[in-house]
């Protein structure tokens, strides 16, 4: 089975190199659209602008270069967001015309953030108005109770309202806690494990493709189901631990099957696991030792992780695809700096392999704090009494990778250089950057490039300094550019 998959993997990417070989030697790359986003909160979603430079100064030597390789690595999904209850009771106290601008400007794939591939909660998350599970009645093994009656009045109204800008959407879900009485404790909040017994895991698994059936009869097609999220914390909100070799029991033996049984298109992804402090090192570990468990799997979902170990994973199984399932959640302060954050998070993941990049919360109420007592930063905030909104510096990142990162988009090689030296960013300085969880830094790099279907390329990066008169390099191709003055940018060559 791994040996097909290898095979497989090998000729996608051989297919994508003749691709892209073919494009070289039928594209001349001879025009640069430079366009740029201002990370600042506004009550109008931010706007993509094309940016004008000054005259460039031809034969006049660049001292910065952008050199791009054309090596297609992993196909991209594009971005995506969290919908969340809390969210949707925000969106419900505006106006309907109000709350549709707001529900246009994350969703639309032309006039929006084009976030297409977007993660639902089964059951309670930490933003959710209250625990629950959609099986609350204890010791019901059978599911005899299970109901996603609350979700029909909150989560699946929010879905389908997003599901209007977009038809196609793409979805992956994952629960914060199994119900309560598969856990220890006996309740989805408070700590709690897993039980170990497989009564419990098979009706686990069980009540996992319910959610599956239950939202499709909805029209909502998850596409990929991880099976618990960090499975290493459980507080005060919904949680659960499962040890990593129970995990994998649980994931190999008992849903992976059931899903397979039940006929219907979900994938099984390991995760969401979040590996960034020494003490979930023997868990990331046991997870890796399993190669059983890693073949069995579709992919991987990482959030909060340490990129060298990321980069230990990718190398042991390097045909295993992973995708990045939350962003850092943050204090509530929505600070550019935290953006800039999320941007260095978003390179490092796309550089070291990841599919998809998901933001957190897309839309929270002031003063966006979780029913469980704390501030986190949010796509969009509205104030419920005032019936204002405030598109946050994060929707501006948001808009900028998802309307240029699109699906069928795959990441290439780029650095940018000074001289012969790679400096990794324009102006950037490590000991500025905003350091919540300390786990994603790369080397510095701030930059990263795709190549699309119809050959053009793509640079994402930030300027942290003044303009700059930039060489972008291709193989044999040299174009001139100017990069303006701290700002995110784009850059397109067609």
């Amino acid at each position: 089975m791994l040996s097909k998959m290898k095979y497989m993997i090998a000729v996608g990417f051989l297919l994508a190199a003749q691709h892209s070989d073919t494009i070289a030697q039928t594209k001349k790359w001879n025009h640069c659209t430079v366009r740029q986003i201002n990370l600042e909160a506004d009550e109008k979603a931010q706007a993509i602008t094309k940016f004008k430079p000054p005259g460039l100064h031809p034969g006049s030597n660049a001292s910065i270069t952008i050199e791009v390789q054309l090596n297609p690595q992993q196909e991209m999904d594009g971005a995506g967001g969290s919908f969340n209850e809390l969210g949707w009771a925000a969106l419900s106290a505006l106006p309907d015309k109000r709350k549709k601008e707001v529900l246009r400007n994350l969703f639309d794939l032309k006039a929006g953030a084009s976030l297409r591939f977007n993660r639902i909660p089964i059951g309670a998350s930490d933003f959710a108005k209250s625990a629950y599970s959609l099986d609350d009645t204890p010791g019901d093994w059978e599911l005899k109770h299970f109901s996603i009656k609350r979700d029909e009045n909150c989560l699946i109204p929010y879905i389908k309202a997003a599901q209007y800008f977009n038809p196609k959407m793409k979805f992956h879900a994952s629960p914060w806690s199994p119900p309560g009485w598969m856990k220890s404790n006996g309740k989805q909040t408070g700590g709690g494990e897993l039980l170990h017994d497989d009564r419990t895991l098979q009706s686990l698994a069980n009540y996992l493709v319910k959610f599956l059936e239950s939202y499709r009869q909805h029209g909502i097609n998850v596409n990929r189901l991880c099976p618990q999220n960090e499975p290493l914390v459980a507080g005060s909100y919904p949680g659960c631990k499962i040890p990593a070799d129970l995990y994998a029991k649980a994931v190999r033996s008992f849903i992976i099957p059931a899903v397979k049984k039940s006929g219907l298109p979900a994938e099984v992804w390991a995760g969401t696991f979040n590996y960034w402090r020494a003490d979930t090192r023997s868990h990331f570990d046991g997870i890796m030792k399993d190669s059983e468990m890693v073949k069995s799997v579709k992919g991987f979902s990482f959030q909060y992780t340490n990129i060298n170990w990321l980069k230990e994973f990718t190398q042991k199984y390097p045909q295993v695809p992973f995708q990045f399932s939350e962003s850092e959640c943050y204090t509530g302060k929505n600070l550019k700096e935290e953006v800039l954050r999320d941007f260095q998070d978003f390179v490092a993941y796309t550089r070291t392999g990841s599919k998809l990049f998901t933001f957190w919360n897309m839309v929270l109420p002031e003063p966006h704090k979780s029913t469980w007592g704390w501030l986190q930063n949010s796509l969009v905030t509205i104030d419920t009494v005032k019936k204002t909104v405030v598109y946050q510096p994060s929707y501006a990142l948001a808009k900028m990778i998802g309307s240029q990162v699109q699906p069928g988009d795959h990441y290439v090689t780029a650095h940018i250089t000074e001289g012969e030296n790679i400096i990794g960013a324009l102006n950037y300085e490590p000991k500025d950057a905003v350091n919540f969880m300390q786990t994603n830094s790369i080397g510095g790099e701030q930059l990263v490039a795709f190549v699309k279907k119809n050959g053009n390329i793509i640079l994402l990066l930030y300027n942290h300094g003044d303009e700059v008169q930039a060489n972008i390099v291709i193989g044999q191709r040299k174009i001139q550019t100017i990069l303006p003055a701290r700002q995110l940018i784009s850059l397109e060559l067609n």
